[in-house]
């Protein structure tokens, strides 16, 4: 929040904020300039005065990863819809400002600062990036993920296929081993974050991946002969889950060799969603069906009623494609506890 984050992280009622200094390509000079600023004048009240009382001290880049980062969200506008004017915004407070060392006089000199509004350059009322959008930009710009993770939406698919996660690779400080042993089957689910392809001595292609998942990373080696098996899927998937067998190493976290690799997207789920009574359901029943017919694809639909304790499967022609857009519209109107996967 750029109305309240410091220099470094800091704790703000019991949680962390995230500091400045973690945003990319943000420098010292610039943050000890924002503090000043709020420090002596105020917060900033929208982008366009955050904009407009630091144009000195900013670059384009710099406010655009403040929108990535979601630094300006306190100014209650979509992020899409402020990266669409930053550009603009920016130049005409450069322009505003070298006029006026320069002597010239411009349209603003001549209205009250109430009027100075109507000519503002207004955010507009745009369609949000999708959540892997979002998430996307965060992981680029701060490093990690801040209002949620690409994998959140898959959390009950996951949870029925895995054996392990990617924790369990790892040594543990107090004992000195993984919780999963050398030779065991394991299969996990995730990411790809990395992949490198490699030619072995033999001519043949192999490829050593990076997994991750909601609590960590693994690496995964696929050899040759599974390599050729499973590369349509590594090649075209970034969310897949991967069987295989467990190898331990000495004083290094445990890898996975693999056997199979399962793209998220062919394996079909359940949207569940989730209503007080059957009379709300049938009262919200044709809101919601013109949602789902507007998502084709192969996901099955529950409706769960909690008064009647009552499960209504929909029809086969009522399949829908969960995605984070889907979930994203029935959350809102339904409630976040209310809509769910598995």
């Amino acid at each position: 929040d750029v109305n309240e984050s410091q220099m470094e992280f800091s704790v703000d009622n019991g949680g962390i904020r995230f500091a400045m200094a973690g945003i990319k390509s943000l420098g010292r000079p610039t943050i000890n300039a924002i503090i000043n600023e709020r420090t002596s004048n105020g917060t900033f009240t929208s982008m366009q005065d955050f904009i407009n009382r630091m144009s000195d001290a900013l670059n384009k880049r710099a406010v655009e990863n403040f929108i990535k980062a979601g630094a300006f969200d306190t100014f209650g506008n979509k992020r899409r819809a402020m990266m669409l004017v930053a550009d603009s915004m920016l130049d005409n407070a450069v322009k505003q400002k070298k006029d006026s060392m320069s002597g010239q006089m411009s349209l603003f000199d001549f209205v009250g600062e109430e009027e100075k509004k109507d000519y503002e350059i207004k955010v507009p009322d745009v369609t949000e990036y999708t959540k892997e959008e979002l998430l996307g930009y965060e992981k680029e710009i701060l490093g990690v993920y801040v209002s949620g993770h690409p994998l959140d939406e898959y959390t009950g698919m996951v949870k029925k296929y895995v054996t392990n996660v990617t924790t369990d690779f790892e040594i543990d400080d107090e004992t000195g081993e993984t919780k999963v042993r050398d030779g065991n089957t394991a299969t996990i689910g995730g990411m790809i974050m990395n992949k490198s392809v490699k030619t072995t001595k033999n001519g043949q292609l192999m490829a050593y991946l990076t997994i991750e998942d909601l609590v960590g990373t693994v690496e995964v080696i696929v050899f040759p002969r599974n390599f050729l098996i499973n590369r349509p899927v590594i090649d075209t998937a970034d969310k897949v889950f991967v069987t295989g067998r467990v190898q331990e190493n000495a004083d290094e976290n445990a890898r996975l060799i693999c056997d199979k690799v399962i793209d998220f997207n062919t394996i079909p789920r359940k949207l569940w969603i989730r209503f007080e009574s059957e009379e709300e359901y049938q009262s919200k029943q044709s809101e919601l069906n013109d949602i789902l017919y507007n998502s084709d694809g192969k996901d099955s639909v529950i409706i769960y009623c909690t008064k009647e304790n009552k499960r209504i499967a929909l029809p086969a022609s009522r399949t829908v494609q969960v995605n984070s857009e889907l979930l994203m519209k029935l959350k809102g109107l339904y409630g976040d506890k209310n809509v769910t996967t598995t």
